[in-house]
């Protein structure tokens, strides 16, 4: 598993249910018809009367504000565009790579940073006019209906957060730290903390939707400096979120960490591990119980006759089979291991089951390579003894029995493992990475040889 390729299975935690896209297509719809049909002709009413009283510093705040509306519109169409990207991926029918996912979020997140640094220099300009002019603070304050929907999106937001995102990403540390990786820890520790400086955001901005909810009501304390005051440090709030939330993403990109998003592949269903231990058990009882007694027999017999190469050849045949007895366990230990993996009781990382699938699968390849050996030297004896071929022979229960294990192994590779690594072919071929390109291509053809 030389591979280093992105990681990308946690990538779903950041699209949204059908129902999350909805709640903000609402309220990113309500939120631009404002914009467009309320707060920018507000501002180019007030324009015209900073233009009329010739005050320079009033007139360059009021375009300023006029031009951070505008930003605020492109962002909007941005976020909206983004849900609708997000929905195709919900409904199955997106063409996206993660990398293009990726990159579009990232440069969402550098369109609202934008955006907001450029609200608060303006915010801040209107601040330090000597002449203050609250009549427009007004168009900041949210409907009661504004206000609702907001709470709605913003509490669900936070549910998700808290639920659903932190625990994922409480869990990854888990697996980080033992890789013992120091880039994957310190890339997940840096989303936990993006994480939390996102609960803080949430709640901060559902403290403002409350504050607003109080001046609509009429029962509202603050002044015009204390509600612009709280608004500034809700942007400075935001701007310090989406700045580290980019830093962390880029890191996350930069990242060459083992990807093992298809290793569900290789670990059976519960009815495959039954099969597969019925199958492995009787083989088990067969060495034991006739092939090893039947070959300690063989040897006395050799043994008797002073024939040195057929001495040789059935201690051979003993050492084979006691190399299968040993395969058969380490099989049958690990299809407990996958069973544990199956009932959610598995303690191991993604690295400890490939590890001891590929030592599995090399035991097989010695003990048959030892065998293939070993029935080479008896085809080479001068004295041909078939009388043990028998014991080659399985019952027609055996028969049976196998014939259910290997179709049922034919059937995964056939309709589960090919496809899955075909579609890893079109990600890695869309990706232009080429030693994935190789490794997936080389996977194919293993399965295909299986």
């Amino acid at each position: 598993m030389a591979l280093t390729i992105q990681d990308w299975s946690g990538l779903s935690n950041y699209i949204p249910s059908q129902a999350e896209i909805t709640a903000a297509q609402t309220y990113w719809n309500g939120e631009l018809n404002t914009v467009v049909n309320t707060s920018i002709p507000y501002w180019q009413a007030e324009l015209v009367l900073a233009q009329n009283s010739g005050n320079a510093p009033w007139i360059s705040f009021v375009n300023n504000m006029i031009t951070s509306l505008n930003e605020k519109v492109n962002m909007i169409n941005e976020i909206l565009s983004n849900l609708g990207m997000d929905e195709l991926i919900v409904q199955g029918t997106s063409t996206e790579t993660p990398q293009q996912i990726v990159a579009r979020k990232v440069a969402l997140e550098q369109v609202k940073i934008a955006y907001q640094t450029n609200l608060i220099t303006t915010l801040n300009q209107g601040m330090a006019l000597t002449i203050q002019d609250w009549s427009g603070l007004s168009n900041y304050i949210p409907s009661q209906a504004q206000i609702t929907a907001a709470q709605t999106y913003w509490n669900g937001e936070l549910n998700t957060v808290v639920n659903t995102s932190i625990p994922y990403w409480q869990e990854q540390l888990v697996l980080a730290q033992n890789s013992g990786n120091a880039p994957w820890i310190n890339f997940v520790n840096n989303m936990i903390t993006s994480l939390t400086e996102k609960v803080t955001m949430i709640n901060q901005i559902l403290y403002n939707l409350g504050m607003d909810e109080l001046i609509v009501q009429g029962t509202s304390t603050e002044t015009p400096q204390q509600i612009v005051a709280r608004k500034v440090a809700l942007e400075q709030l935001k701007i310090a979120y989406y700045n580290n939330l980019v830093a962390a993403l880029n890191q996350g990109l930069a990242l060459t960490i083992q990807d093992w998003s298809g290793l569900s592949d290789y670990i059976p269903s519960q009815a495959q591990i039954t099969a597969g231990q019925a199958y492995w058990n009787s083989e088990l009882n067969i060495v034991l119980n006739t092939s090893i007694p039947y070959w300690q027999a063989e040897l006395v017999l050799a043994q008797t006759s002073g024939n040195a190469a057929w001495v040789s050849f059935v201690n051979n045949m003993i050492t084979s089979l006691t190399e299968k007895v040993n395969m058969i366990n380490e099989i049958l230990y690990n299809l407990g291991m996958d069973q544990l993996i199956v009932s959610g009781t598995s303690t191991e990382t993604p690295q400890q089951i490939v590890a001891r699938k590929v030592a599995l699968e090399q035991l097989k390849i010695a003990y048959y390579n030892n065998l293939i050996a070993a029935l080479n030297q008896g085809m080479a004896l001068t004295i041909q003894d078939w009388s043990g071929l028998s014991d080659y022979i399985p019952s027609q229960a055996q028969i049976t029995a196998g014939q259910a294990y290997w179709n049922s192994e034919l059937n995964i590779v056939l309709n589960t493992s090919i496809p899955y690594w075909q579609a890893e072919l079109v990600l890695a071929q869309t990706s232009g990475n080429a030693a994935w390109i190789s490794f997936v291509n080389n996977m194919i053809t293993s399965l295909t040889e299986k």
